[in-house]
Order: C-alpha cells, then sequence, then structure tokens
C-alpha cells in the first residue's frame, strides 16, 4: 500500500523528479544504443569500400578502421563538406601532423 500517512497528500514534485530521473536515464541508455548502432553503420560502411577498393571479398579481411577516420567520416556530410569550421580545423590539423 501506500508510505503516507491518513489525509496526506502525495508530494507531486518529488514524484515528477522522480519520473523526469527515470526518464532521463532512459532517454539516455536509448541514445548509446542509437550511437553504438550508427558507429557500427559507419564502420561497416569504411570497412566495404575499402575492401571493394582492395579486391577483397569479405569484410572480415579488411583491418580494423583507424579512430581518426572514424571521427572524420562522421563529421563528412555527403557532398564531402566538413559539418562545421571546427570540424575542417580539427580534420586539417590531423592531415598535416601526419596521423595519415
Amino acid at each position: 500500500m501506500c508510505d503516507r500517512k491518513k489525509g496526506q497528500q502525495p508530494n507531486k514534485e518529488k514524484s515528477l523528479m522522480i519520473h523526469h530521473t527515470y526518464s532521463l536515464e532512459l532517454l539516455e541508455k536509448k541514445l548509446c544504443i542509437i550511437g553504438e548502432t550508427i558507429c557500427a553503420l559507419l564502420e561497416k560502411k569504411l570497412k566495404k569500400s575499402r575492401a571493394q577498393s582492395l579486391g577483397l571479398e569479405s569484410l572480415d579481411l579488411v583491418d580494423a578502421i583507424p579512430r581518426y577516420e572514424m571521427w572524420k567520416a562522421a563529421r563528412t556530410k555527403s557532398d564531402g563538406q566538413m559539418t562545421s569550421q571546427s570540424a575542417q580545423i580539427i580534420s586539417q590539423k590531423i592531415v598535416s601532423t601526419n596521423l595519415i
């Protein structure tokens, strides 16, 4: 049953806060799942492209995609432009420090 004393009204603010906290935790979990899924799809796309360029039949034969390539691909639009000016600057720094 209820833990409150007879005649005592439930604390609506506390109830809403608990619900709000639960909702935020659930949303964070869903966003993590979506983010992991997007990352996996992007990695698969990059591996497929690399396998085709190397003439390999299986994606399993392709080496792991370096982190900087994943980062760069995630911030590149379909038209080849970077998503922001700061992403462009970071991408240029990666190229200039010979990480590629």
